[in-house]
């Protein structure tokens, strides 16, 4: 199962507490437990109204995992990441994760991040609780129509946070974990960092977000482009744009290694089979192995073949690339690729 959000659970303490006097108004005036239940009744429409969000795989390179429920596997394009998962990238794996409000996580390779929890709900929804604990604007919720409530922790590796445009549509509350040394609070930002061991960092690079010690309980303020937080001095520094523009490429696709996307247009054809149960077990290995495929059954010149088959490579150049590098690590006799 699942685990309740913050929020939720504050939803259903409250309506818990209001029980007995749901059940039992007739103790009560009926000038107290009237409010009380047009109060729970409230509770409940706004409890219903989050919705688990998420975060999809949008792109990626192998080797990359997706843990879930006690089960490893590969992550391929497409999927859903849900709280309690965790995604897993290998040497040489890197994945970009697209968020609901738009904000695009990427993860360099040997990184691991784990997803506490993603919901979304109306703007006005969330400032009727905010508001009581004096948590949000009005303003702010005036040019916002959506909320998007989230915390995950990158356990390892390099990731940037980047936020789309979209700043009038969406409110955000985003929790970021570094390792067990810092936590990050965001609004609506772009930032790069690392998680590695106790050198975890994090530099701001537009926007504004609070980072919060583990062993402090003062937050610190970053507002100003270039600001870094190291964790293991506990304070803010300053770097250069070209260290920045150095740590970049650490967490972007590259499109000449074999990249996945949703729509990508071509397929790397490793392996054809002429019982399914061979081609389901190379599939399984491939999987343990970080590697998304798929098994298809063709007919060549009237006989059943079952082709294990990478799909949604960006380019050519990458799925040859790519056919290449598993001919060497797999055994594959002779790749080929199709589509475009």
């Amino acid at each position: 199962m699942k685990p309740l959000s913050s929020r939720e659970g504050c939803y259903l303490e409250l309506l818990f507490n209001f029980w007995g006097f749901l059940m039992f108004g007739n103790f009560v005036s009926s000038a107290v437990a009237l409010p009380l239940r047009m109060l729970a009744v409230a509770l409940l429409a706004l409890s219903s109204s989050a919705a688990l969000a998420g975060l999809v795989a949008e792109g990626l390179q192998f080797p990359v995992w997706l843990e879930s429920d006690g089960e490893r596997r590969a992550l391929a394009p497409g999927v859903k990441m849900e709280d309690g998962d965790t995604v897993v990238t290998g040497d040489g794996g890197k994945v970009w994760l697209r968020m609901e409000d738009g904000a695009l996580v990427k993860l360099g390779e040997g990184a691991e991040l784990a997803l506490k929890r993603a919901r979304t709900e109306p703007a006005a929804d969330a400032q009727s609780v905010s508001t009581a604990t004096g948590s949000a604007s009005s303003e702010e919720t005036a040019e916002s129509s959506e909320f998007m409530d989230a915390a995950f922790d990158v356990l390892k590796g390099a990731f940037r946070y980047t936020t789309e445009k979209l700043e009038q549509q969406w409110r955000r509350d985003v929790e970021i974990g570094l390792g067990l040394t810092t936590t990050i609070g965001i609004r609506g930002t772009d930032l790069w960092g690392r998680v590695d061991g106790e050198n975890n960092f994090v530099v701001l690079l537009e926007g504004r977000i609070e980072v919060r010690p583990a062993d402090a309980g003062t937050a610190l303020v970053m507002d100003v482009p270039l600001q870094i937080f190291q964790a293991a001095e506990g304070a803010l520094g300053a770097v250069e744009m070209a260290q920045v523009q150095a740590l970049a490429p650490q967490t972007e696709l590259d499109n000449g290694s074999g990249v996945q996307t949703v729509d990508g247009p071509f397929a790397l054809n490793l392996a054809s089979y002429s019982e399914q149960s061979q081609a389901d077990a190379a599939r399984l290995r491939a999987s343990q192995a970080g590697l998304a495929a798929s098994v298809e059954p063709v007919t060549v010149d009237g006989e059943q073949w079952y082709r294990l088959v990478v799909t949604g490579l960006a380019s050519f150049d990458g799925a040859r690339s790519l056919g290449s590098e598993l001919q060497a690590q797999f055994g594959y006799s002779s790749p080929w690729v199709s589509g475009g």
